[in-house]
C-alpha cells in the first residue's frame, strides 16, 4: 500500500536570491509567487510586479521573501547626467561680473 504522505522538497533556501513574477494576492495583503510549486510570501509586492527577492523565513509549506528590485519602472536610469550645483562664492561671483 502506497503512503499518502509525499515527502516534498523544498526547492528555496534562506538567502536565496530569485527573479519572480507575483501571481496573487494573499490574504493579508502580501504577494504572492511560487518556485516549483511552493508558495513564497513577499510584502509590499503586488499582482503582476517582477521583483528579485531574498528568503528571509523558510517553514515546510511556505517561505516569505523581501524584495530587492523593484519592477523595471522602478529602477533609477543611470545614464542621466545631472548639471552640478554651484556653490555660494561662485554664485556670488557669476552675480558681481553680472552673468546668471
Amino acid at each position: 500500500m502506497e503512503d499518502r504522505k509525499t515527502q516534498t522538497t523544498v526547492p528555496i533556501k534562506v538567502d536565496m536570491e530569485i527573479d519572480v513574477e507575483i501571481m496573487s494576492k494573499g490574504e493579508r495583503g502580501d504577494g504572492v509567487t511560487k518556485v516549483d510549486n511552493f508558495i513564497i510570501f513577499v510584502p509590499n509586492a503586488k499582482v503582476g510586479d517582477k521583483v528579485r527577492i531574498q528568503v528571509e523565513k523558510v517553514f515546510k509549506n511556505f517561505g516569505i521573501g523581501r524584495r530587492l528590485i523593484m519592477s523595471e519602472e522602478d529602477i533609477p536610469d543611470t545614464d542621466i547626467e545631472e548639471e552640478p550645483i554651484p556653490d555660494e562664492e561662485n554664485k556670488k561671483e557669476e552675480e558681481e561680473n553680472g552673468e546668471e
